[in-house]
């Protein structure tokens, strides 16, 4: 009995070793694993099932974040079963491109996408940009008491200087490491990707990143006032004034927007 415990430890160790990270471990250590559990069917169909729900849960709020903006944007969107069509077609597209995926080639097309756009330097600095944003645009305080309003206490006080300062500067400083530190990626530890793939990894995590500095472009051109002006504009909060008799959500009535001073009063 010692000898096949023996084969499959030695066999786990050079699982490990050698796809310990990126997609492997979900989908070649992990199933691996399973199979050497008593009543391997059942938790073969629990992994994977869990693995299905957790791409769903992913989805739901990507896309819901998604949808939400764009009704706000286009309220016309609401009328019958419009945002539906919508969200069919965006779910269809991405269906479609994400057929690449499932090619022969495609788990190499899946790491290059997981390393370049949905983790590491691209995650830091979007980050350090929100954390900014909420914190020095918007306000500290006027978040920390959204939250007040929201869940009916006040939470504790250090959650504002964390917004403040402890997670820009460890986002920053994180991101700055990762630039510093950047190795060119590999599959398995043991195929290098070549040039050109690192150069097209960083190209799609740069589309998505270039919004934010075309969208502040954007709103600078159509501002008024001298430039330094502009920015100041833009960097004050909106407050939504809403007239008492308007009518419910779903209609295309026109809502004044008008900048609040520092000190959150209305500026003329």
């Amino acid at each position: 009995t010692f000898l096949p415990i023996a084969f499959d430890l030695c066999f786990c160790y050079i699982l490990l070793h050698d796809v310990c990270v990126g997609p492997g471990l979900a989908f070649i250590v992990y199933p691996r694993a399973v199979a050497m559990m008593p009543m391997p069917q059942v938790w073969s169909v629990c992994f994977f099932l869990m693995i299905i729900l957790l791409g769903l849960d992913s989805q739901f709020v990507g896309l819901e974040c998604l949808m939400t903006s764009l009704t706000d944007l286009f309220p016309a969107l609401r009328r019958g079963y419009r945002r539906e069509l919508v969200l069919l077609a965006i779910c269809g597209t991405c269906c479609i491109m994400g057929l690449s995926l499932v090619t022969e080639g495609g788990m190499y097309l899946l790491q290059l996408l997981d390393h370049h756009v949905c983790s590491g330097t691209t995650l830091l600095l979007l980050s350090f940009c929100q954390s900014v944003s909420i914190a020095w645009v918007y306000g500290a305080d006027r978040f920390y008491g959204n939250i007040t309003d929201m869940i009916g206490y006040r939470p504790f006080p250090l959650m504002k200087y964390c917004w403040r300062y402890i997670t820009p500067s460890f986002c920053f400083g994180t991101f700055i490491f990762s630039i510093l530190k950047y190795t060119p990626l590999r599959f398995n530890n043991t195929y290098v990707y070549p040039f050109w793939a690192n150069i097209l990894g960083w190209f799609i995590a740069s589309v998505s990143l270039s919004l934010i500095p075309l969208f502040m472009l954007y709103k600078m051109m159509h501002e008024k006032g001298p430039l330094r002006q502009r920015f100041l504009n833009l960097c004050k909060p909106m407050d939504l004034t809403l007239d008492q008799s308007l009518p419910m959500l779903g209609t295309t009535t026109s809502v004044e927007l008008k900048p609040l001073s520092p000190n959150g009063e209305l500026a003329n």
